[in-house]
């Protein structure tokens, strides 16, 4: 059952994967897209291949995060800090981009994973006590604690260097622009809603890049996106010296570069950060704090 949950968890991403999530309709995700799609197309598959696995186990699963208090771990094993998902796409993603930022040390964090207690304390007549709830999560052995370490730093260097660098970022951009656009003739400029999958199913990376190719062809004069998805004219990457965070503030050097056009139209904020504030980030995003 999570083998299915882990294989069918990502089966609703737009096009292009994260690059368009902000054309989905009334604030879904990709996860209520899999959902749906799960129950809708694969449900009779399941039922007749594996008729010992529920659909609800499969869709709680996805939605819940756990089916029982005593199986909360496999909720984790698919989504968490180190699921599945996230110990396949680094290294994957590593070698395919051809750079070692990604790797790391597969093979100890397997061999040292197990499942611990949650342990909650209480305070009782001024007395601490540990209990144990009933609620099991992942874990690693004192043994795994270097090669877990190993995986953060991996995954900071990617996004550093590979998912968020700037040429990745501003297409990103490009894209979602042209998403909307695209999108805007028959559905009001975003994704076929949970009622319309077929339709959804319909618009995958194929489609989206010919739909590029023939307005680029057929659309004159062409929109501004379009020439800088076909140039390459990405354009310029504007920096201060000092990381300040917020949004820009009258009369500071951030704010004489969004009103000068360039920044605020193609290119958004990012501040250059010393590899101490970015760990210090990187750190508090881990432990599920914003900064």
């Amino acid at each position: 059952m999570v083998r299915l949950a882990s294989l069918l968890h990502d089966v609703g991403h737009a096009p292009f994967s994260h690059a368009g999530e902000g054309a989905f309709p009334n604030n879904l995700e990709h996860e209520n897209y899999s959902i749906a799609i799960i129950k809708e197309f694969f449900s009779p598959i399941i039922k007749s291949s594996f008729p010992d696995i529920r659909v609800e186990e499969i869709t709680s699963l996805l939605s819940k995060g756990y089916l029982a208090t005593e199986l909360v771990f496999l909720g984790s094993i698919i989504s968490g800090e180190m699921d599945a998902d996230k110990l396949d796409y680094l290294l994957r993603d590593s070698y395919y981009c051809g750079v070692n930022y990604g790797k790391y040390d597969l093979e100890r964090i397997l061999d040292t994973l197990t499942v611990v207690p949650i342990k909650e304390t209480e305070v009782t007549d001024n007395e601490i006590q540990d209990t144990i709830p009933g609620v099991w999560q992942l874990g690693i052995d004192s043994d795994g604690v270097q090669a877990v370490e190993g995986l953060i730093f991996a995954r900071y260097w990617m996004f550093i260097q590979v998912y968020f660098h700037k040429t990745s970022r501003i297409y990103d951009y490009f894209l979602a622009k042209f998403l909307k656009d695209y999108l805007q003739k028959e559905y009001e400029g975003t994704y076929p809603n949970l009622e319309q999958l077929e339709s959804y199913l319909r618009l995958d990376d194929t489609t989206i890049l010919e739909a590029i190719n023939e307005r680029y062809e057929n659309v004159k004069p062409h929109k501004e996106t379009l020439d800088r998805i076909m140039l390459r004219q990405q354009g310029k990457q504007c920096e201060v010296p000092a990381p300040v965070y917020g949004p820009p503030r009258a009369g500071d050097l951030r704010s004489s570069l969004l009103d000068a056009g360039l920044a605020k139209r193609e290119m958004g904020w990012r501040p250059r950060v010393t590899l101490e504030d970015g760990l210090k980030h990187t750190a508090a995003w881990f432990a599920g704090r914003k900064k």
